[in-house]
């Protein structure tokens, strides 16, 4: 039987791989399954185009052909075209030097430790793992390729008056409760830490650091595609490398009534920024389970 072309809406692999070279998002010679991979997509089958005979007829001898759809490539070209725009490079889970992951209770240990060579009073071992069971995505860790933990971010969705006094310094971060990332009423996120290892030096830290901003913008945008809504991004930090992200994530300083402590706050609706302005294009144009 003569070769089936590809579904509709989709093209080849090399047809994809030129596209993508054509819009400066990968090279000549780069295998983009990878990518594939880091934004959870998959490719359309041969089996996609066969009728049930066509089918029955080669299901011995026809090797499946993994096809990619156009609606793909365009929203990969998108995206690593905003993330160029905000001068960060490689996907946001994935690149050549690091992988930003979901978080493990086996990986605490080494975030404790990390956390208390940063800050005064990080929140406990107990707290973390509580956060962890309470909302798994509430956690996560940059790795070198070896699965070294280079840092980590922490965010969590929590009711608003609980934020609000913990931001304010009347409770500590033991009282606040994990909510799940799921469409619903608006969320208020805030965030616990943004931290890279220190005993890396200044210019591995500025690395290190962009390849965490990437990854909480992707997971970002991650959550925008499934219908999650942020109303509020609260955050609170009087370390510099902390304060740095916070600003690259243009998240606006406010006054705080916390000697020594930053405030941090932002309302995703009011925000010109170009992470916020795609946030809200995700979420209102995007695919919605």
């Amino acid at each position: 039987m003569p070769r089936k072309g590809p579904p509709e809406g989709c093209v080849h692999y090399q047809t994809a791989v030129q596209m993508l070279i054509d819009a400066g998002v990968i090279q000549t010679g780069t295998m983009i399954y990878k990518i594939w991979e880091n934004y959870g997509l998959t490719t359309a089958k041969l089996s996609d185009v066969l009728s049930p005979r066509e089918k029955e007829k080669t299901k011995t001898k026809t090797r499946e052909r993994g096809f990619y759809r156009l609606s793909d490539i365009k929203m990969v070209i998108e995206k690593e075209n905003m993330f160029r725009k905000i001068g960060l490079t490689g996907t946001w889970k994935s690149n050549p030097s690091t992988v930003f992951r979901q978080a493990i209770a086996e990986d605490l240990p080494a975030i404790l430790d990390m956390s208390l060579k940063i800050f005064c009073e990080p929140p406990t071992l107990e707290t973390r793992l509580r956060w962890l069971r309470e909302e798994p995505e509430s956690l996560f860790v940059l790795t070198n390729h070896d699965g070294t933990i280079l840092g980590y971010s922490s965010i969590i969705a929590v009711e608003e008056r609980a934020m609000h006094a913990f931001a304010h310094g009347l409770t500590d971060s033991s009282t606040m409760v994990a909510q799940r990332f799921v469409p619903g009423p608006p969320l208020h996120l805030y965030v616990m830490a943004l931290a890279i290892d220190p005993v890396y030096i200044r210019t591995q830290k500025h690395t290190y650091g962009a390849a965490l901003l990437r990854g909480v913008i992707g997971f970002l945008f991650a959550l925008a595609e499934r219908g999650v809504d942020i109303e509020t991004i609260t955050a609170r930090s009087n370390k510099p490398d902390g304060i740095r992200l916070l600003k690259e994530l243009s998240i606006p300083q406010i006054k705080s009534p916390v000697p020594d402590k930053k405030l941090f706050y932002l309302k995703v609706s009011d925000s010109g920024h170009e992470v916020f302005e795609q946030y809200r294009f995700l979420r209102y144009n995007g695919m919605h389970e």
